[in-house]
């Protein structure tokens, strides 16, 4: 949105993306006048959801668990694995919080990455450890 020109309206405009926008860049949208936001993954660190969005997700799909998981796996990757966001996320996604924590531990999507290569392939190698995490947060 910031390469956006500011004489460009928006209004028709629907931004998709997989995790709900955070509270910066729901000023950003509300700012810039963006139609409507669908998104598939809610902020897990939000617990005041409520801002008109449309949740384009179900709260059992597996990819609410990549999108989140993804989410907290570079928190803890780049800020550390006892980030306080980390902590926060605990009582709401104790699974996916603890899939994260397991990435970094393991390295599981940093080598590929380092490696060159794709997410798709990276999540491909993570995908046992994405489907526990699914499982035990059904």
């Amino acid at each position: 949105m910031a390469s956006v020109s500011d004489e460009v309206d928006l209004t028709s405009a629907e931004l998709w993306t997989t995790q709900e926008p955070c509270s910066m860049c729901r000023a950003a949208i509300e700012f810039t006048g963006v139609g409507g936001v669908h998104y598939l993954a809610t902020d897990p660190s939000d617990e005041e959801v409520d801002v008109g969005f449309v949740s384009s997700g179900d709260s059992d799909e597996i990819w609410i668990v990549v999108a989140n998981g993804l989410f907290l796996h570079n928190i803890a990757w780049v800020r550390g694995a006892d980030n306080p966001m980390l902590d926060r996320n605990q009582r709401r996604e104790p699974q996916i919080v603890g899939l994260a924590r397991d990435l970094v531990a393991e390295r599981t999507l940093i080598t590929p990455a380092e490696a060159g290569l794709s997410l798709e392939r990276a999540l491909s190698q993570a995908w046992d450890q994405i489907s526990d995490a699914f499982a035990a947060r059904r």
